[in-house]
């Protein structure tokens, strides 16, 4: 269904017609008065240009929106028709439905291609058109001719959704040539003219790569600063990373016949660019044009200079081009060509992703970057399109798009180090400022930059999305950054950290050497001048051609090409206020303007500004001010910091200290777990413990700048731990063990919200964060808090089972002993006891784990065995108990069965004795694992029979006995011993009502045991049951298992009695059985 809008050029009377389903529903108008007078134009001008403002003082804002739809209405009312043909039309379209129908605008007059025609809404309609259709494009059909069919380039989106929908929906998995993924490219082309609007309207371009990046890695920005013609024809031109987009950001110059790009003001044939877009098969070229000028340097209306771009352009491309009807501040402009390209990752074709994308912008119709609280900025009206080819860039798109980052996807596979929080944080927020330069002089030139500026300017935040930007555009393989805050690299630290990834000897230079000759890396060192890394690094960097990138205060060398940062520019000072304000929760607060004067006298330092607004809610303006003369000379942060650091007491002192040796600690984590335990923070404050003044406190601390919040609550930052690092204050014992017990609770805390509401955020942030956690628990033993220490390890193990770290964890338990050694003497029965359980997680550890080291203890232990007499008195029960399982442990893990044998044996002695049962049916499952492993099956048969007749059960607790006679019945069966494991089965069944979730495994067993007896026709039915499960589930390894035993099955019986016992147990009759199940 197609509604064209058309008109003539000979009369200027306008077409109106309908095609649906091979029928024509046409009428002519005559030629009207645009609804927008020049005023309103003028309008909506001045509004688009500038920042948002505030409705309250300009009562107009509130207005735009309102005009702009009105307008759009009574644009449709003159295309109503002499006797309300369009109200026919009207009711065509809604009978079949509005997303079934494409539009087109369809002119060569520039008055005509300038009305607001994207604000269209029909009579009786509810919606604006264009963002309700399924394409709505304008067109030059006289100069442009039909479309060819449509074109499909065929990539492959990575959706981190797909793998999850399939498995819970029991779909097929993606077949592995199809699921390649590839992501769509667009090169992002900055052109700086040189004039003041270069100093105004800086890029979005890094920051949106960035962006582009933490989304999901769909969409690649790859930027050009400054190119000419003949480098843009050669980048088009490079077949292995294709082009998909042109995204130029900067001038045009309308000529007559010709347009242009200007580049410090020299001109640049734009044609002959389009004309490379066109050979390159580009699927579309996007125009944010900041300024139109013509050639005596007048500026010309945006749509008009769009609709001269599209008049010449046809001369050499005849694809599809995004503009925008409004000059409008990049920090707008980029959204609107994101939104566009983000929803041609779900992939749909352009025209429905230009459609998609001004839904988008209708949805987040109010801005907030500008002000305090969100203000009216509608940008759905600014989106143009204009074209008839039909381009679908994506084959396999995104199942959907989310409003936040779902995270770096691959790329954190090829960056380490990086603040991937604050880069996803801030990603198109600020202009590109001196990153975009720095960038581009990386791609083309690489070798050594340095990036210099006062203390807080944002190198560290510079270089970081510099170094991202490089890797997400393939411009280099691996990214690494090294902070030189506290010590200097030498080329054997940097050898042994980054080995691992690079695939070099963790010792060896030639190696590594070699690794970097094959591979091209970013290596980013921080604060440089502080600590500077060896000459031997550098040297050997800069020989293999690998980009290094070094921030500091001041230029280290003339072999740098230096970057100086200068103080942000005033709209981003604004913006930066504006954010501080709203992440402070102070919008409320009427301090939006003493916040704009604290940005000016901060001289457009971004850190300094974001610590000093969130103190305008305890501060005046001018007790801020005051302290700024405070600070000694280019160390702002050493100023702020002590200023504050003076007020605390020295108990909160030795908290942050004790803090910042584990930054992952958050606030919110340690305030969970006041109400259980109040002494922490009294300790610590001295204050009552509650949760509100708790909390109070907190609060206090972040708008003095010394906590940040993250994602998921408050916490140090860097700078914050560098300074409290180097105050050196005086942690006594007391307060350290008293803190890592806090910690330690709270992880106990965690641990139990994440088991209630399966919360995989926090689970996530536990896990990825673990090694701050060892600490503390060590901190605990070495000051014999034993039941403490097994209360958080046992916690931590329980978050660690789902994600197969259990294993980690106990090796690094056992490290924990190797470092505090069993004593020989003046020691405590509790302190070796609790070394003797731990010591017992030898059995979790892999294999390959040499543990030797405790071959010796084993020794000790096996004589203090020997010779303690557990049954003369009930105290000495717990050390032989530990005794035994430590030995057990550490003989099963080396395989000596005669021992595990010994000990297990005179354990159980022990345990009968004391009528100890759940250790006496212990004792015997291990003797009957070691007997059967020693080879010794009639032993552990008797040993069964023990365990299944001679223990009092009736005294257990209900579900015991099936519990045990289960695990027997399965030791059996994995052990083949299928006579044995039938009459057990048929004990189950006959005297248990086993619960219904156990019916289907009992039913499963039943299965293998009928199999392993051959009687295959009662084991064929269930095997094709769970076929059918494992298949649904995409359970490679099971159903690799069931398909060599059906084939046994099928060459036994024969293929005929095979299908009939299928056809009988199959309700639906399925006769691919034969098939789907053994090939």
């Amino acid at each position: 269904m197609h509604l064209r809008i058309q008109q003539k050029r000979e009369t200027r009377q306008v077409l109106v017609q309908l095609e649906k389903e091979g029928q024509i529903i046409a009428y002519h108008v005559d030629a009207f008065d645009s609804p927008h007078s020049k005023a309103l134009r003028q309008a909506f001008a001045s509004f688009y240009a500038d920042v948002p403002s505030d409705p309250e003082p300009d009562k107009t804002v509130l207005n735009i929106a309102e005009k702009l739809i009105s307008g759009g209405q009574r644009l449709a009312d003159n295309l109503l028709g002499e006797d309300h043909e369009l109200m026919k039309i009207v009711q065509e379209i809604e009978q079949a439905g509005f997303a079934k129908l494409e539009v087109s605008i369809d002119s060569d007059d520039s008055d005509f291609f300038e009305e607001f025609w994207e604000t269209v809404v029909l009579p009786d309609t509810k919606y604006v058109l264009s963002a309700s259709v399924s394409r709505f494009s304008r067109t030059n059909s006289q100069l442009y001719g039909e479309p060819d069919s449509e074109i499909e380039l065929g990539l492959v989106a990575n959706d981190p959704m797909s793998g999850q929908l399939s498995s819970l929906l029991g779909e097929q998995a993606r077949d592995p040539i199809d699921s390649q993924t590839s992501a769509m490219r667009v090169l992002w082309v900055v052109a700086q003219s040189g004039g003041a609007v270069d100093t105004n309207h800086l890029s979005q371009a890094v920051g949106f790569a960035n962006r582009a990046v933490s989304e999901g890695g769909n969409l690649i920005y790859e930027l050009m600063l400054n190119p000419s013609p003949e480098e843009l024809n050669n980048r088009l031109q490079v077949l292995e990373k294709p082009i998909h987009i042109l995204h130029y950001f900067g001038d045009v110059c309308i000529g007559e016949g010709n347009i242009y790009y200007l580049v410090n003001d020299q001109r640049h044939d734009l044609l002959g660019v389009l004309q490379a877009c066109g050979s390159a098969s580009l699927g579309c070229v996007a125009m944010d044009v900041r300024e139109y000028v013509n050639e005596q340097g007048l500026a010309v209306p945006h749509q008009r200079g769009f609709h001269a771009i599209t008049q010449t352009a046809c001369r050499a491309y005849k694809g599809n081009i995004l503009g925008l009807s409004q000059a409008v501040l990049p920090q707008f402009s980029s959204v609107v060509f994101h939104s566009v390209y983000r929803a041609l990752t779900l992939a749909v074709e352009l025209g429905q992703a230009v459609v998609e994308a001004r839904k988008e912008l209708q949805r987040n119709s109010l801005d907030e970057s500008f002000n305090p609280s969100p203000v009216p900025f509608p940008m759905w009206p600014l989106l143009l399109h204009f074209g008839q080819q039909k381009v679908r860039f994506f084959r396999q798109g995104d199942s959907q798009i989310s409003d936040t980052p779902v995270g770096w996807g691959a790329l954190k596979e090829r960056i380490f180090g990086f603040d991937l929080e604050r880069l996803s944080a801030c990603a198109g927020n600020t202009s590109d400022n001196v990153a975009l330069p720095v960038a581009d002089y990386c791609q083309t030139h690489g070798g050594k930059v340095a990036i210099v500026g006062s203390e807080g300017m944002g190198k560290t935040y510079t270089a970081q999305r510099v170094a991202v930007y490089l890797a997400a555009a393939e411009k280099v393989d691996y990214a690494f950054y090294f902070s030189c805050q506290r010590f200097s690299y030498e080329l054997a630290d940097i050898i042994h950290m980054t080995a691992g990834v690079l695939e070099a000897g963790a010792e060896d230079t030639d190696n590594f050497a070699e690794a970097l000759a094959q591979k091209r890396c970013c290596f980013v060192f921080d604060d440089f001048d502080l600590h500077p890394v060896s000459h031997d690094v550098v040297n050997l960097l800069e020989r293999f051609n690998q980009i290094v990138i070094t921030a500091g205060k001041d230029v280290f060398s003339e072999d740098y090409k230096s970057f100086q940062l200068a103080g942000l520019i005033n709209i981003d000072r604004r913006l930066i206020a504006c954010e501080s304000i709203r992440v402070a929760q102070l919008s409320q607060q009427n301090i939006f303007a003493p916040a704009m004067q604290v940005a000016e006298r901060c001289g457009g330092n971004p850190w300094l500004q974001k610590k000093l607004v969130p103190e305008l809610s305890l501060y005046s303006v001018e007790e801020l001010l005051t302290r700024l003369t405070d600070y000694p000379h280019g160390s702002v942060k050493e100023g702020f910091y002590q200023q504050y650091w003076a007020t605390l007491t020295q108990n909160e002192q030795v908290f942050f200290s004790l803090l910042a040796q584990s930054p992952a600690v958050l606030m919110e984590m340690l305030g969970a777990v006041i109400q259980q335990n109040d002494s922490y923070w009294h300790t610590f404050c001295g204050e009552e413990s509650t949760n509100e003044n708790y909390k109070a406190w907190v609060d206090k601390n972040y708008q003095h700048g010394f906590l940040r919040r993250s994602n998921l609550g408050h916490m140090l930052g860097r700078d914050e731990i560098d300074f409290i690092v180097a105050q050196q204050a005086q942690i006594d014992d007391e307060h350290a063990v008293l803190f890592s017990g806090w910690v330690c609770e709270s992880l106990c805390f965690l641990s139990g919200r994440v088991s209630q509401q399966n919360n995989s955020e926090i689970l996530n942030y536990l896990v990825v964060n673990r090694a701050d956690w060892v600490l503390h628990l060590e901190r605990l033993w070495h000051n014999y808090k034993f039941p403490e220490f097994f209360g958080v390890k046992n916690a931590i193990e329980r978050l660690f089972m789902p994600v197969g770290l259990v294993p980690e964890l106990a090796t690094w338990c056992l490290e924990l002993l190797h470092r505090h050694p069993l004593p020989d003497r003046d020691y405590s029965q509790d302190h070796v006891v609790a070394w003797l359980a731990l010591a017992a997680e030898l059995n979790r550890m892999p294999p390959e784990i040499d543990v030797e080291w405790i071959a010796t203890t084993a020794e000790r232990c096996r004589t203090s065995y020997s010779e303690l007499d557990a049954t003369a008195s009930t105290s000495a029960l717990p050390y032989f108990h530990q005794l035994a399982t430590f030995l057990l442990a550490y003989y099963e893990r080396n395989t000596f069965w005669a021992e595990c044998i010994m000990v297990a044996e005179r354990a159980l002695g022990v345990y009968r004795y004391y009528e100890s049962w759940p250790r006496v049916v212990a004792s015997l499952k291990a003797l009957v694992r070691f007997h059967r492993a020693s080879g010794d099956k009639e032993q552990a048969w008797l040993l069964e029979d023990q365990l299944l007749n001679d223990v009092p059960y009736e005294d257990a607790e209900p579900g015991f006995k099936l519990q045990q006679q289960i695990e027997i019945l399965l030791s059996q069966v994995a052990a083949e011993e299928f006579e044995r494991a039938h009459k057990l089965l048929y004990e189950i069944k006959a005297y248990q009502d086993a619960p219904p979730h156990l019916q289907d495994l009992l039913i499963n067993v039943e299965c293998d045991i009928d199999y392993g007896m051959q009687n295959y026709e009662a084991a064929l039915p269930v095997m094709s049951k769970l076929w059918s499960r494992a298949k649904a589930a995409s359970q490679d390894a099971q159903l690799k298992e069931l398909q060599q035993k059906l084939t046994v099955i099928k060459s036994v019986l024969g293929e005929g009695r095979f299908n009939e016992i299928l056809d009988k147990a199959d309700a639906d009759g399925d006769k691919q059985h034969d098939e789907n199940l053994t090939h």
